[in-house]
């Protein structure tokens, strides 16, 4: 599931969340809750920004972010302890991939790479479990925190 954009929370991100809750139901696939993830995220780690300039595409933060998310619902193991560093091949604009380099791709703080190892893990946790509101709706707190606007 995708995230909302900067300029648009709390409503957007609910939205989202049933629409791809909704798909996954009727196909009988998982859905990685990467949106819900960003919101947490966005809560809880007000200095640490997830968003490119454009307000919608990811900074390596966010993308970090939703890695994690994804990896811990394929695998239903934690990603606390994971790399902060991430190794791989540079692309250019273009979309051509040099195999000759080996450059960062992913270079965060440890703190902040285990901040938001946790939040995944959280998340795609709390999913996890049986929750006495309906299938596909946010957690409570995220949709407190979606209706205070925050």
């Amino acid at each position: 599931m995708t995230w909302e954009r900067r300029d648009n929370p709390g409503t957007m991100q609910e939205d989202l969340t049933k629409i791809f809750d909704t798909l996954g139901n009727e196909l009988g696939v998982k859905v990685a809750p990467a949106g819900l993830a960003w919101q947490e995220a966005r809560w809880r780690l007000r200095t640490v920004e997830l968003y490119f300039r454009d307000g919608s595409h990811p900074l390596q933060t966010g993308s970090y972010l939703t890695a994690s998310v994804i990896y811990a619902t394929i695998t239903a193991h934690d990603p606390r302890g994971a790399a902060s560093v991430i190794m791989g091949h540079p692309v250019s604009n273009d979309g051509v991939v040099d195999m000759e380099k080996t450059v960062p791709l992913v270079d965060l703080p440890q703190a902040t790479a285990r901040e938001l190892q946790k939040i995944a893990w959280e998340t795609v946790s709390a999913r996890s479990k049986p929750v006495s509101s309906a299938p596909g709706t946010p957690s409570a707190t995220a949709s407190a925190r979606a209706a205070a606007g925050r």
